[in-house]
């Protein structure tokens, strides 16, 4: 709740006082009538009639299942089975909070590499770039919406055949990150969603059993291919880190190993006011890896989530150098994990829409015609 988490920050930030977050929005939903559904539903499906669309949704229902456990975890406040929860749901984690030190000791060498952009990419000229990707890709239908958040996302809506992307009001970007976002968020999230609809089974566009990691690994697999500088440092960094630390520290432990690392490459970068623009980077991030936890003080608790865009595009390229290339359009074919790629049959993996990288032009064409 952003109350909370405001309450919470200004305490932090004033006292050093560790924050204790509470969730009233999970004490309004009946999540035993919905667990008691859930069960109901694993096995109602004749395997019979068609085996494999049965195993693929009670794979799904049994994600469920757990996702429903976690809630139910967060609002008996207990953070351990939160934790180990969302390790079930997320998948291991690739690196360790030493291996995520040593490359940021490396990052920090090679800061002279980073650069500041001038003539930022305003809200209003993303929102343009947003809906020429959707266009360019057959997307019909997808909602803009500018909020008051700080993150572009975007959200399924009522069917997964009308999600809403959602800008951030106050949006200034470099043009390389809009091209990444353009790229991660629409030529990839939004596109395997949009395959998923065409696709012969509707759970394939609302999400197999665990394919975010898969998502997240592909979304940063094609951002790559717009950088030479995230071919060196993959994204992910920060937040891989950032879940890494809270299984080896307490919340201000990790606050303050975040805190200081970003200041200094704010320092080294030549940033104005580096201490604050760590301070609020370092808060940022440990609100997202402690969502779900109610006293983050405890050693060794969090909400392991964050860590899939580097676990899983480290997943992705191991499974690119065992199978090669071309298993990649076939993980276009709607919202599917690594792990489904030897279960689906041929007849469903043919010429799914794949990411023509876009993002280029299009942002440079709408900062060239109305900037």
């Amino acid at each position: 709740h952003k109350d909370i988490a405001d309450e919470q920050r200004r305490e932090f930030f004033l006292t050093g006082r560790p924050p204790v977050f509470t969730y009233p929005g999970v004490k309004t939903f009946d999540l035993e009538t919905y667990l008691s559904h859930i069960e109901r539903a694993i096995g109602s499906l004749s395997k019979e009639r068609d085996a494999l669309v049965a195993e693929l949704y009670d794979r799904k229902y049994t994600e469920l299942k757990i996702r429903a456990s976690l809630l139910l975890a967060v609002r008996n406040g207990d953070d351990q089975t939160v934790t180990h929860l969302s390790k079930k749901l997320f998948g291991p984690m690739r690196q360790s909070a030493d291996d995520l030190r040593l490359e940021f000791g490396r990052l920090l060498r090679n800061a002279s590499q980073l650069h500041q952009h001038s003539k930022p990419v305003t809200a209003q000229f993303f929102r343009m770039m947003v809906k020429e990707t959707l266009l360019h890709y057959g997307m019909f239908g997808r909602r803009i919406k500018m909020y008051g958040g700080s993150s572009v996302k975007i959200s399924r809506g009522k069917t997964a055949r009308t999600p809403s992307v959602y800008v951030p009001k106050n949006l200034r970007i470099s043009r390389a990150r809009a091209r990444r976002l353009l790229t991660h968020e629409i030529e990839v999230h939004a596109l395997r969603t949009h395959n998923g609809t065409q696709a012969p089974i509707y759970l394939l566009s609302m999400g197999l059993d665990q394919y975010l990691p898969t998502d997240e690994g592909l979304a940063i697999y094609f951002q790559q291919q717009l950088s030479k500088d995230d071919r060196q440092f993959p994204p992910g960094f920060w937040d891989a880190w950032t879940c890494a630390l809270t299984q080896v520290g307490t919340f201000t432990d990790t606050f303050k190993t975040i805190s200081t690392a970003r200041a200094e490459l704010a320092q080294a970068t030549g940033q104005e006011d580096p201490e604050s623009l760590g301070r609020d980077a370092a808060w940022r991030l440990c609100l997202r890896a402690y969502r779900g936890i109610t006293n983050p003080d405890q050693y060794g608790v969090g909400f392991l989530r964050d860590h899939m865009y580097r676990s899983g595009w480290m997943d992705v390229m191991d499974a690119i150098d065992e199978k090669g290339e071309d298993i990649v359009p076939k993980l276009f074919v709607g919202k599917v994990g690594l792990h489904h790629l030897d279960m689906l049959p041929n007849r469903w993996l043919l010429a799914p829409q794949v990411p023509q990288l876009v993002s280029r032009k299009i942002v440079s064409d709408v900062m060239k015609n109305y900037a």
